[in-house]
């Protein structure tokens, strides 16, 4: 089935956004989702894909795996501010915006993407990224990225946590290797001779412990882990003048050229008492440049925010030549009291929810995947190098454009 030949009239191309999934209900008569997943991120996609010329819809795997024989599938369209289900083409353009919550939605997610490949060719935006430790990885080996990492071990795998805590006696930072929003992350302290260990559960609760000494501390640590892979490293100096858990989260996306650009950042403020910044804990989000210049001055902050934005874009860079396509990454970067800089994390799916604060990065945080999926659908082939350069083999381009798509490492489209 060939979707282009199923566009309305005066339509550019078909956008689908995949979401987590959501088991719809019946209400007058009609079935709707039981509360779209990103609703407000959604909704602005829509308008914004309208006024490019897209046809929009959502949908989730659900809505493929149980689409009719003929290939129809079912998705939910945005009319007069109210979601309403209706068959949509095979999409040209998915923008995955899914967040698989365990091994049965990953696999349900995969097999609803091969079905839809068999109805029509597509190119799927927002790309995933591997445990933080594969991650860690492939930014280590970039030297203009290696200072800003953290010391980073394998629970299980590095020196032993006596070893760490002894190393580091501001103490450990253990999160789970493939964790989200803070869940399951703990730090590990000795305070007043005793070993204090504050973070969440899975579950996102408050968890406080405390234990005689680190060998106690350290057996605990590993059942709580149980079997999940886990990552340690030193518990750095992440605090604003408050005392509260703080980092900046930025943004980097492709824009209308297939280039990655900054798009914003801001700081994100946890609760009292917790070792995370995340909004889903409690924490509040500010707009980075106000906050930082409270906190550093305000040439301090704009020196910290141009490095943030130099390294966030190298760092894209280097993770789509290891990992291939990618549309944005959201990344969390920690500053010390003297300044320093450390790269925490990055998240091929980042939420909107800590850009509110800022009307215009929120704005364009939204516009710039639509101008981004725009310029792939009308696009007369990507052209090599990319706007950062990270490899002097002047063959490398040649070669990955000789390549299925589907087998390119580094996929930077830039338009002449």
């Amino acid at each position: 089935m060939n979707s282009a030949k199923r566009r309305p009239h005066g339509i550019r191309g078909i956008l689908g956004i995949l979401v987590s999934e959501r088991r719809p209900s019946r209400n007058d008569g009609r079935e709707r989702p039981s509360g779209m997943p990103e609703d407000t991120f959604c909704r602005r996609l829509c308008l914004q894909a309208e006024e490019s010329g897209l046809d929009a819809f959502v949908f989730d795997a659900e809505s493929v795996l149980s689409a009719e024989a003929n290939g129809s599938l079912q998705g939910w369209r945005l009319h007069r501010g109210a979601w309403r289900t209706e068959s949509a083409p095979p999409p040209e353009l998915i923008y995955d915006r899914s967040m698989c919550r365990n091994p049965a939605e990953r696999e349900r997610r995969s097999s609803a993407l091969a079905s839809l490949s068999g109805l029509n060719r597509f190119v799927l935006l927002g790309g995933s990224l591997p445990g933080k430790p594969d991650v860690n990885a492939a930014l280590q080996d970039d030297e203009a990225v290696r200072p800003y990492l953290p010391p980073t071990f394998r629970l299980g795998e590095g020196p032993p946590l006596e070893t760490l805590a002894g190393r580091w006696p501001e103490g450990l930072f253990l999160k789970p290797a493939a964790g989200m929003q803070g869940r399951g992350a703990l730090s590990a302290r000795e305070d007043g001779g005793r070993i204090a260990v504050l973070g969440r559960d899975r579950a996102n609760r408050p968890l406080d412990r405390e234990f005689a000494h680190w060998p106690a501390a350290v057996r605990w640590l590993k059942r709580f882990a149980g079997g999940s892979e886990y990552i340690v490293q030193p518990l750095l100096r992440l605090t604003s003048g408050g005392g509260l858990a703080f980092d900046v989260r930025a943004l980097v996306q492709k824009d209308g050229r297939g280039r990655w650009a900054f798009t914003g950042a801001a700081v994100r403020e946890g609760a009292p008492g917790s070792v995370t910044s995340n909004l889903h804990g409690g924490g509040k989000a500010y707009p980075a440049g106000t906050r930082l210049a409270l906190l550093f001055g305000e040439e301090q902050a704009a020196k910290l925010l141009a490095r943030i934005r130099r390294t966030g874009e190298r760092a894209a860079a280097v993770l789509e030549r290891r990992f291939g396509r990618l549309t944005e990454l959201g990344f969390d970067f920690g500053i010390e009291p003297d300044g320093r800089i450390w790269l925490l994390e990055a998240n091929a799916k980042p939420g909107r929810e800590a850009f509110e604060a800022d009307p215009h990065l929120s704005r364009l945080a939204v516009r710039r995947p639509i101008q981004y999926a725009a310029m792939l659908l009308s696009r007369r082939g990507p052209v090599f190098p990319a706007a950062i350069k990270l490899s002097t083999d002047s063959n490398a381009a040649t070669r990955n454009l000789q390549m299925p798509e589907s087998k390119r490492r580094y996929v930077q489209e830039v338009l002449p």
